[in-house]
């Protein structure tokens, strides 16, 4: 049979777990805009009484459990949908560090423009005309000349600028690298202290949720796999390469590559600390290594191909005529790549408009100047690379922002799956609040009864009649 008093134990457990419950409300309602926060719910479940022995254990009275208990604190999280939340930020980041790289390069090309190297060798071959025009005219042949240093100067800074973006690009994943340590290690440094906790019978939830942030922000670094272990521990993993396992983190380094030129003799390198070679499909790391190994290396080899296209077609025909002193002429530009490229004439009377004559004599033909007018038209000038080029950049930078576009939806709708899950309803937060706060208030109306009970039954049993 149960005790004269049981009654007060039942309601005290009531007023204790209805309190903790809206703790609980509570910490989910001051949390509701904390980034990547999982909300919380006060399992409740009943107390079982306890087996009875005796004369009374076959009766019905006195059978009933002992009240309410709060069994756990639950942290609601769908394990699945932080998967794929990390997956679609992983894909995203890629596709931003592609865009940014791919942006940038367009930055340098600076096309279309009035400035640009289109317009600037559509003047040149324009001042070929007018010289062919002209042939003995001096400010002609300084005009042409002017042309030409102005083309030279944007194919030379072009590929400077390419290789300053190389620099700053590889300076960036340093600092990536730096940062994925860093994270590597506040997981591992959170999974041990989340161990101790779990061992020691607390509910770490908080904690777990600071841990999956740095999770999520891993992923979209270097992509990778999260993996819980019953200790409430979690091992990482990207491309089969173990980075985080319980409280041990490896660490990325990364080297070579220092320069475009020396990327062939000195590649870029990077490696775990446990000796795996790292290699990553997604995440801002990997967008970064593709900026450095394709897209700027392709353009400075770009940039190269024109210089070279440019000075040879050019230097070809003029090497055929002569000045206008007669005197046989020679290469009009010097170098054949984008950093070497120079203009080997720099006397206006020593540009050769005429073709060689046979007399030896000063001559007012314009057939070399027609020539070299006709490169513009040329389907193999240095027009059609550099337009190919400019049209190849332009494609590829649209498909990239449009797949950026694509990813961003998936990383935000992936947010939103997340926040329908594990994210805070404060309309939601409010009823459970206010369901706590009657639960309470009946607990403690059913205290006062049964204490009112017991008065009667102590202080006044046997005084009747008196």
């Amino acid at each position: 049979m149960s005790s004269t008093f049981s009654g007060l134990s039942t309601a005290l457990n009531a007023l204790m777990s209805q309190r903790a419950a809206l703790t609980v409300t509570g910490q989910n309602i001051a949390n509701a805009n904390t980034v990547g926060y999982s909300r919380q719910r006060a399992e409740l479940s009943a107390i079982v009484s306890s087996a009875k022995t005796g004369m009374t254990s076959g009766t019905a009275i006195g059978t009933n459990g002992g009240g309410v208990t709060v069994s756990s604190i639950r942290r609601l999280a769908d394990a699945f949908v932080d998967a794929r939340q990390r997956d679609a930020h992983s894909t995203s980041s890629y596709a931003t560090a592609q865009s940014g790289a791919l942006d940038t390069l367009e930055g340098i090309l600076g096309e279309p423009s009035d400035n640009g190297l289109s317009a600037q060798l559509s003047d040149f071959w324009g001042a070929w005309q007018g010289l062919a025009n002209t042939p003995d005219s001096v400010p002609a042949r300084q005009a042409l000349l002017s042309k030409a240093a102005a083309i030279v100067t944007t194919i030379t800074h072009g590929r400077a600028s390419i290789d300053g973006a190389f620099t700053d690009t590889r300076s960036q994943l340093d600092a990536l690298a730096t940062d994925v340590n860093s994270t590597s290690q506040s997981i591992a440094d959170l999974n041990d202290q989340i161990r101790s906790l779990t061992a020691g019978g607390n509910t770490p939830n908080e904690l777990i949720d600071q841990r999956d942030q740095l999770s999520l922000h891993l992923s979209e670094l270097v992509g990778g796999r999260s993996f819980a272990n019953d200790d409430g521990t979690v091992s990482i993993s990207v491309n089969g390469v173990s980075v985080v396992t319980g409280t041990h983190a490896a660490t990325l380094s990364v080297s070579g590559g220092g320069t475009i030129d020396t990327l062939a003799s000195n590649p870029l390198q990077l490696a775990w600390s446990n000796g795996s070679t790292a290699s990553f499909d997604s995440g801002q790391v990997a967008g970064t290594i593709d900026a450095l190994t394709s897209t700027f290396v392709d353009a400075a080899s770009s940039y190269d191909q024109i210089a070279n296209v440019l000075a040879t077609s050019v230097n070809a025909i003029h090497a055929t005529g002569q000045d206008l002193d007669a005197v046989p002429t020679g290469d009009f530009f010097a170098g054949t790549t984008a950093k070497t490229l120079a203009l080997a004439v720099t006397d206006p009377r020593k540009v050769g408009a005429a073709a060689l004559a046979a007399d030896g004599k000063p001559s007012l033909d314009a057939s070399v100047a027609d020539a070299m007018a006709a490169l513009a038209t040329s389907r193999t000038g240095p027009d059609v690379q550099w337009s190919s080029f400019v049209a190849a950049t332009g494609v590829t930078t649209a498909q990239a922002h449009s797949n950026v576009s694509v990813r961003t939806a998936i990383s935000s709708q992936s947010d939103a799956n997340r926040a329908s899950t594990s994210g805070v309803s404060l309309d939601e937060e409010m009823s459970n609040m206010l369901m706590f706060q009657r639960a309470y208030e009946g607990a403690g109306r059913m205290m006062t009864a049964i204490d009112e009970m017991l008065d009667t039954l102590i202080n006044r049993t046997g005084q009747v009649g008196r």
